[in-house]
């Protein structure tokens, strides 16, 4: 074991030791070398150090952001609100909806900030004008988190097969509008059906699946291994990823001897 030399510590080392290691705090020097980003990042996990900090005026929008999303009691120490960018807003808001009289940036927030905010905080559709610039990933991940956006949605032919996947995992009550079933590839099947195997019936690319789809797949649903023919393609994680959940099927397992020692760890 390497022997830690907190003597070699530079201020980046420290505030890094220090977000974590709240402990080692008597034995700093350097408190006076952390900048507003050290700080940011240290009082966002131990706010307790903030009568440390005498920085305060050296902190960014980036810093003020991310500190405030963790620790929103140090908002009357900020006086940067008017630099926050739409990045800064859609992060921090996400987190601390109370601030959004402060911001007065809707206007600059893209297709991917409104994505992010509204899966989490869907109170703010109403001041989103961004509707046509989300893309086709976006739309999935904001549809799987706040179906009721559907009503917004009319390109559902843009969707590709991994969208449709994806989509269906966390919504499947979205299946009538998929017209693209026969595209699906075998690792779309395998994704969609560990969550939702009631679409088995709609699957017809069982050969398509690898030792790894297949491992994946059984874990949760072992009552598909009937259909499996590619035992032999399993290697030492497929198997023991595998076992570790579905330990009756180890009779079928012949690759004990390419196990590592993380994998029988892992088993």
């Amino acid at each position: 074991m390497d022997i830690i030399k907190l003597d070699e510590f530079d201020s980046e080392d420290w505030s890094s030791l220090l977000r974590d290691q709240p402990q080692f705090a008597d034995k700093c020097d350097m408190w006076d070398e952390f900048n507003g980003k050290d700080w940011s990042r240290i009082l966002s996990y131990q706010p307790q150090f903030a009568d440390k900090c005498d920085k305060w005026d050296e902190f960014d929008s980036e810093d003020w952001s991310f500190l405030l999303r963790y620790q929103p009691q140090f908002a009357e120490k900020c006086d940067r609100w008017d630099e926050f960018d739409n990045s800064d807003w859609s992060g921090l808001l996400l987190d601390q909806p109370q601030f959004a009289e402060k911001c007065d940036k809707w206007d600059e927030f893209n297709g991917t900030d409104w994505r992010w905010l509204l899966s989490d905080q869907p109170q703010f559709a109403e001041k989103c004008d961004k509707w046509d610039e989300f893309n086709g990933i976006e739309w999935r991940w904001l549809l799987s988190d706040q179906p009721q956006f559907a009503e917004k949605y009319d390109r559902w032919d843009e969707f590709d097969s991994e969208d449709w996947s994806f989509l269906l995992r966390h919504q499947p009550q979205f299946a009538e509008k998929c017209d693209i079933w026969d595209e699906f590839n075998g690792e779309d099947w395998c994704w969609l059906l560990k969550d939702q195997p009631q679409f088995a019936e709609k699957c017809d690319r069982w050969d398509e699946f690898d030792g790894t789809d297949w491992s994946v797949l059984l874990r949760d649903q072992p009552q598909f291994a009937e259909k499996c023919d590619k035992w032999d393609e399993f290697d030492g994680v497929d198997w023991s990823s595998l076992l570790h959940d579905q330990p009756q099927f180890a009779e079928k397992c012949d690759k004990w001897d390419e196990f590592n020692g993380i994998e029988w760890r892992w088993l």
